[in-house]
């Protein structure tokens, strides 16, 4: 769980069915904002949210998340 680490992490992964970015940080289910933003699209396999969403790797839209980073006070 992202509350439990003592480094703030993020995990940037992308919502095919809506086409926006996803960041998942602070709170919420670690391993799969890990396994989200790693679905890299022809390699592996998108991760199907809970509410059928498809979430594949930030990547897509964002090669180096800078603003995700900046929000996060670096």
């Amino acid at each position: 769980m992202f509350e439990e680490l003592t480094i703030p992490f993020a995990a940037v992964a992308y919502d095919l069915t809506n086409g926006c970015e996803l960041v998942f940080k602070e709170s919420g289910d670690l391993i799969f904002g890990i396994q989200a933003s790693c679905a890299v699209p022809g390699v592996f396999a998108p991760m199907r949210a809970a509410d059928g969403h498809l979430i594949v790797d930030g990547g897509v839209t964002s090669v180096l998340p800078v603003k995700v980073v900046r929000d996060m006070g670096c």
